[in-house]
């Protein structure tokens, strides 16, 4: 029998796949194949084709080649796609119901998207290749063809569709998905499979992803309705407040000419460039005004209504929201709608829930806009503080959650040997110590912890999130502006109660740092607060400092190396740090790996050497190719000690989250959806408990013996934070 089916599809739809998702697209009613290219192990590659017929579109060439690879199915073979979702999509929803296909069962198929992310590789298959050094087989003329007849070439008025399916150019189309097989096979040989248990994983990933996110569909078209009506309003509002000179919210040009006429200039209107101009004391009453329509009108988060009810299925749900493997540490990222970026509310949980009750009830919304403004605020405002709570379980199903307290800080101190954090966070969950923030606050403060509470968020919260990784004063400022915090106006406290040798080592590298401009925060005050607080926090944490340290040294070492390994953390729990080939791979106390391609040493002066030193020391520094977060370009980037740890911490707080979904799947509590943190489970009104959920996400794993865990959970018909 065959080892490996490779299979790749082309499909052509009214739908937009890129809009609609791949749920939606594979279950419209004009959705199709054009092909199917397949080859069996290194056998030639061949095709399937679904060729115009006089009464439509029939399947050419099942007989022995379908024949086999039914076979094949049946008798547990694997078959392998690049972003194998789509291919079981349309395999299943689409290949299944209308042409009596058998059923691909997710438990054989393989993903070389998949296996290329989890090597630290791109997604995308003609970067994946290149990324491994295959030849260059990217065919754009072929891929412009493709996009084109995806699409119809026209829809008749009668809805009648004309495709573009000429012979030569689907005989062009033939050989472009021929190629993607040639590609994707190639990719095969050069990937590693996923492990074991990873593949377990990328198989419940597909199965939470295939279930879906429920939405109350009711409650979201109101809102959307809700929004535009609103969306008028602010504008006849702004056009009248402004004398006509403004004629929408959204005309920026007009707005920033009409506030420079009260001497008012501003670079453009962000939601900074508003603030700051909020916060000035003498801004005329007239222009904050006219900015809080503007801030109203440019609520980005209410578009996720437009994106939901875009994406929706028939059935209410909303699939494929989580990117297995996006980051290259294993963690997940958020496609659609994007439940990991859903806006904090800043109303109470309670209200939110009244909202949610009158978008389903009778009233028009019309009716319901003038309302919420009555009695709840600006209703673009409201609406966007209940988007998480659209998120709703369908009648007689109730949603359970558990998010895991701290997990990164406390995985970090497991790791990095620092028990005394470990003691404080064991101390806590049992109801015996303080809040861990406190106690943060209080060692940077030198004071008790109790003593501590007005500065929880500024020397407990805010170090905690930004310094753990080896961040400094502009980590800080980054983390503070998320929570709210300027440390410039808190210079005064720090100094006045930071310990003096802090405060004096703060200034002189201030003096040092600035000559070189190197300190990334340009204000003084800034700069030399969150240093003062960086030092305090590091004082306290001297396993997560040297930890910095050891990692760098044997990723270092294991680069210089091939083949060798070394590690770094507390014994029981350390970090395995080997090259092999062209890779370095990293294994987390799980068993899980990590990777980083084409990894180097690069030799840089070092930062504390003296400008005139003509001798200086130099460090080895790393450098790895990557995929760049915010490009998605294929690069070399740099990494450090504190980087190194980062990317071993939320790698190994996700492993945390991956067993926990597996215990909670197999005690009966579905998994829908989760984020960061965070799982949230959709089972019948009336099953299991709340406390027993908790329970099965807090297991501590064989492999982090020792690791304080808790998870704090709610349970609800509609989602929440």
């Amino acid at each position: 029998m065959s080892n490996r089916l490779h299979i790749d599809f082309e499909t052509r739809s009214v739908a937009d796949l890129k809009k609609v998702g791949t749920d939606v697209y594979s279950k419209h009613p004009t959705t199709d194949v054009w092909c199917m290219a397949f080859a069996f192990d290194d056998e030639d590659v061949g095709l399937v084709r679904f060729i115009p017929h006089i009464s439509g579109y029939l399947c050419a060439g099942w007989d022995d080649d379908l024949d086999r690879m039914a076979g094949h199915i049946a008798n547990g073979g694997i078959v392998v796609a690049h972003k194998a979702s789509f291919e079981l999509a349309i395999w299943n929803n689409l290949l299944v119901s209308r042409w009596n296909w058998p059923e691909l069962p997710v438990e054989q198929v393989r993903c070389t998207m998949a296996m290329s992310y989890a090597m630290g590789l791109p997604g995308d298959l003609d970067r994946a290749t290149g990324a491994v050094g295959l030849p260059d087989s990217k065919d754009m003329e072929g891929h412009r063809l493709m996009l084109r007849m995806a699409r119809p070439r026209k829809v008749h008025d009668d809805g009648t569709i004309v495709w573009w399916d000429e012979p030569d150019k689907l005989g062009r189309l033939y050989a472009y998905c021929r190629q993607d097989v040639v590609s994707e096979r190639n990719l095969d040989k050069r990937v590693y499979d996923l492990s074991a248990s990873e593949q377990r994983i990328w198989t419940l990933d597909h199965t939470i992803n295939n279930r879906g996110i429920p939405i109350d569909v009711k409650a979201v078209k109101k809102a959307i309705e809700i929004k535009e009506l609103e969306k008028k309003t602010l504008d006849e509002r702004m056009h009248a407040l402004t004398g006509g000179e403004v004629s929408a919210c959204t005309n920026v040009t007009q707005l920033k000419k009409w506030l420079e006429d009260f001497g008012l200039t501003t670079p453009g209107v962000s939601k900074n460039d508003l603030d700051a101009l909020l916060a000035q004391d003498d801004l005329p009453n007239v222009c904050r005004q006219a900015i809080r329509l503007r801030q109203q009108a440019a609520k980005s988060s209410v578009a996720k209504l437009d994106k939901m009810m875009q994406v929706v299925s028939e059935d209410g749900r909303i699939r494929n929201t989580m990117q297995y493997h996006g980051p290259s540490t294993g963690r997940w990222a958020g496609r659609m709608i994007q439940p990991q970026n859903l806006p904090r509310p800043d109303i109470k949980q309670w209200e939110i829930e009244e909202v949610l009750d009158e978008l389903d009830g009778d009233e028009s919304p019309a009716e319901l806009q003038a309302k919420l403004e009555v009695l709840h605020g600006p209703p673009i405002e409201i609406i966007s503080d209940c988007l998480r709570g659209f998120i709703s379980a369908p009648p007689g199903h109730t949603f359970f959650a558990a998010d895991f307290s701290n997990v990164e800080g406390r995985k970090l101190a497991w790791l990095a040997g620092e028990e005394r954090k470990l003691d404080v966070f064991r101390a806590f969950d049992a109801g015996q110590g303080h809040d861990p923030y406190l106690v943060t606050a209080g060692g940077i403060l030198g004071a008790h912890p109790l003593d501590t509470k007005p500065h929880r968020l500024v020397f407990g919260k805010v170090p905690e999130l930004a310094l753990g990784f080896q961040g400094g004063p502009g980590a800080f400022d980054s983390m503070g502006r998320v929570y709210g915090v300027d440390i410039a106006e808190h210079y005064d406290s720090v100094v006045s109660i930071a310990k003096q040798y802090h405060i004096d080592k703060a200034l002189d590298d201030y003096e040092r740092r600035g000559k070189e401009k190197d300190h990334g925060v340009e204000d003084k005050k800034r700069w030399v607060a969150g240093e003062i607080i960086k030092l305090g926090w590091r004082e306290q944490h001297p396993n997560i400092v040297a930890y910095w340290r050891a990692l760098q040294d044997a990723a270092t070492n294991a680069i210089l190396n091939p083949g060798e390994v070394f590690t770094a953390g507390a014994a029981g729990r350390e970090i395995k740090y080997r090259m092999a080939g062209s890779f370095l791979w990293c294994q987390l106390p799980s068993g899980r790996v990590i990777c980083y391609p084409y990894p180097s040493i690069k030799y840089e002066r070092a930062p504390w050497a003296d400008d005139d030193d003509p001798d200086p020391q130099m460090i080895p520094s790393i450098r790895h190719m990557g995929v760049d977060s915010k490009t998605y370009k294929w690069k070399r980037e740099a990494t450090y000690g504190g980087k190194l740890s980062e990317n071993v911490t939320q790698a190994s707080s996700s492993d945390i989250l991956r067993e926990a979904m597996l215990r909670a799947e197999a005690a009966g509590y579905p998994i829908v959806f989760h984020v960061h943190d965070e799982a949230v489970a959709e089972v019948p009104s009336f099953f299991g408990s709340l406390e027993e959920y908790e329970q099965i996400m807090s297991v501590v794993p064989d492999w982090a013996e020792g690791m304080p865990i808790a998870a704090e959970g709610w349970c609800g018909t509609r989602y929440r934070k």
